[in-house]
């Protein structure tokens, strides 16, 4: 059933990207967006505290396309986040 449900939303990504003019292979676009990435910067406190900075990097301009044809706000997907962990 999984698989079912995989190419049900395959095709129906393919189809909202090819009614918008899109006609790659969704391999392409995730190759494409793979280049966008979330970088993390871990930094040990002397006092065993761990503070963790969670940046993304700024899409460029056909990786925002790709994310406007599929209905993605990367802004929103895609925040800054700071953590702490404690020991």
């Amino acid at each position: 059933m999984g698989e079912r449900i995989s190419n049900d939303v395959a095709r129906d990504r393919n189809f909202h990207l090819g009614t918008a003019g899109d006609l790659r292979e969704w391999r392409t676009l995730r190759r494409l967006l793979g280049t966008h990435i979330v970088a993390t910067t871990r930094l040990p406190l002397e006092d065993g505290r761990e503070i963790s900075i969670r940046k993304p990097s700024e899409p460029d301009e056909e990786q925002q396309r790709i994310y406007a044809l599929l209905g993605i706000d990367f802004n929103r997907a895609y925040t800054p986040r700071k953590t702490e962990v404690t020991p």
